[in-house]
């Protein structure tokens, strides 16, 4: 998840408060986005546990690079544990312009080849965890209409309208922290308005300046499974060489 990505009930949750101008929620979306770019170089040890509905686990480890460069940003994913997904990867490039669709690649060592990712398959399940291969590379504040629906306690909780009709979100909550700018929760409606998913921070740690969800928990609704996502270590000093996050490194152990 990008670190910085990720992760919706009816307005009337929220009581009686009124949606305010889209260019304050899309203003305070930007600020939770630009925070996850403090650092151009940002690099983390991972740990991915997948429960289904009947409690049976499945652990991956990854390593996780992320690089913020001109114009774009872009994060490579490698497994390294268990030995039968050990070496497959996942690339995301997001561009910066505004209507520019962020772009995947995925490696799979068996195959020996690469396969860039179409609008289709990025919408399907990230190594059969209840994040899609999009919900890892994040999501642009310009890909959607935000709304403020209310502030509470320090919160301030933003609706999130995709611009893409073929969007699997018809909306997304986003509960925001506002002295640091980070979502302590996230929630994810289907086409038909229904609740799918919600993304939980269970731990938020302060590096150099830059708030960094180190535990976050992925629920989904539909299957009564869960994934939770664990950074073991993250680093934001040593520069990442942009080599390393290319179509050709994700071929390169």
């Amino acid at each position: 998840m990008k670190q910085n990505a990720i992760i919706l009930v009816c307005v009337a949750i929220f009581g009686t408060s009124h949606l305010t101008a889209d260019h304050n929620g899309a203003h305070i979306m930007q600020a939770v986005y630009e925070q996850g770019r403090t650092h151009f170089n940002q690099q983390s040890d991972v740990e991915l546990v997948i429960q289904d509905a009947k409690q049976r686990k499945r652990i991956r480890h990854f390593k996780l690079l992320y690089k913020v460069m001109s114009g774009e940003s872009r994060s490579l994913i490698r497994f390294y544990r268990p030995t039968t997904v050990k070496g497959t990867g996942l690339l995301s490039v997001i561009n910066d312009a505004a209507g520019v669709e962020t772009k995947q690649w995925l490696y799979f060592p068996s195959f020996r080849s690469v396969s860039q990712l179409n609008t289709e398959n990025r919408h399907e399940s990230f190594m059969g965890s209840d994040f899609t291969n999009a919900d890892i590379a994040g999501r642009k504040p310009s890909e959607d209409t935000h709304q403020i629906m209310t502030k509470k306690d320090g919160t301030t909780i933003v609706q999130s309208i995709p611009h893409n009709k073929k969007d699997p979100y018809s909306r997304i909550v986003s509960h925001i922290i506002d002295k640091i700018k980070v979502a302590k929760r996230i929630e994810f409606y289907d086409q038909d308005g229904q609740p799918l998913k919600t993304l939980y921070a269970k731990k938020i740690k302060k590096y150099d300046g830059m708030y960094v969800v180190i535990h976050a928990v992925m629920v989904n609704h539909r299957t009564k499974g869960s994934t939770k996502v664990r950074k073991q270590t993250v680093d934001v000093q040593n520069k990442i060489n942009a080599q390393k996050l290319s179509t050709l490194a994700l071929k390169t152990r």
